[in-house]
């Protein structure tokens, strides 16, 4: 009976500890995919600025 509710604990914590690194690891996703689209959109805003500039500067030019 002791032996039978210490297997029951021990499994438990490491439910515990697998659903926390599951927690964690979904946590970093969610963050690493959100500066993924921070860095693409900062790239596609300085991309069209450029352009943007570029345009302005060859109709000045003309």
């Amino acid at each position: 009976m002791i032996l039978r509710l210490d297997s029951r604990l021990r499994g438990n914590d490491e439910t515990q500890t697998f659903s926390g690194w599951n927690w964690l690891f979904a946590n970093v996703s969610a963050y690493i995919r959100a500066s993924e689209f921070f860095i693409a959109g900062k790239l596609i805003f300085t991309a069209q600025n450029f352009f943007f500039s570029a345009a302005v500067c060859s109709f000045l030019q003309l």
